[in-house]
């Protein structure tokens, strides 16, 4: 009888021998300490799945240990370029658009000051553009000039005229401003938007607008820019 049986004691369990691990491709290996030595942080883990990715993206992509499509390999790479693409895009728009907005503020400076019957009128004109107060009738067409209006303030901080103006003044200080809408509307909104609308293409407008608000760029005036972008393409 076996010495187990006699004493009630059950035989222990032969623990199962481990399998042994399979050495990485040659070229896994090599690729594995070619990333490793660029890497800053020396993150072997991350290493190792490059060296993977690597292998059987380009290299084997029908060895048996690669369980993916060659195509779902470095994903994340493809988001980070397409990222760093609109990144890239954002940054001239915004330059461009930078450009485009000085010559549609010294537009209505333009008609402003050299159809006004005195420069009080003049600066009532602008004080009233800079800071949105203007009749509901000129918002129908004005948007582009309001926003361009609101950068002029950012920029230039116009002050409030010190008088109170007379009725007479106050409507052709308006006057002025219609004639300036208009110009902006019919003229510079459509140089505006061609312009844009070649540089951008067929990209996504939300996904550049949300770039141009993104800290990364660091563009001055982003959400003017942003808010402009939405009145010329209705978003």
């Amino acid at each position: 009888m076996d010495y187990y049986d006699i004493y009630g004691l059950k035989k222990a369990k032969k623990k199962p021998k481990k399998k042994k691990r399979k050495k990485d491709p040659k070229y896994v290996q090599e690729k594995y300490k070619e990333v490793l030595k660029g890497q800053k942080s020396k993150d072997e883990g991350k290493a190792k799945a490059v060296a993977w990715s690597i292998y059987c993206k380009y290299k084997n992509p029908n060895s048996p240990r690669c369980h993916k499509s060659p195509d779902e390999y470095f994903q994340n790479r493809k988001a980070y370029a397409g990222r760093r693409e609109m990144r890239g895009l954002a940054r001239k728009v915004g330059e461009e658009l930078g450009k485009l907005i000085g010559k549609g503020i010294l537009c209505v400076y333009d008609i402003v000051e050299g159809q006004a019957s005195s420069e009080y009128v003049s600066d009532l004109a602008i004080y009233m553009w800079a800071r949105g107060e203007v009749p509901p009738y000129l918002l129908k067409y004005g948007k582009e000039a309001i926003i361009l209006g609101e950068i002029s303030n950012r920029i230039h901080r116009e002050s409030k005229p010190r008088k109170t103006p007379t009725k007479e003044e106050r409507v052709e200080a308006i006057s002025l401003l219609a004639r300036s809408f208009e110009k902006i509307y019919m003229v510079w909104s459509i140089k505006a938007w061609s312009r844009m609308k070649s540089l951008i293409g067929n990209a996504d407008i939300t996904s550049l607008k949300l770039e141009l608000l993104s800290y990364d760029n660091r563009i001055k005036l982003s959400y003017e820019y942003e808010k402009l972008l939405s009145v010329m393409f209705l978003e």
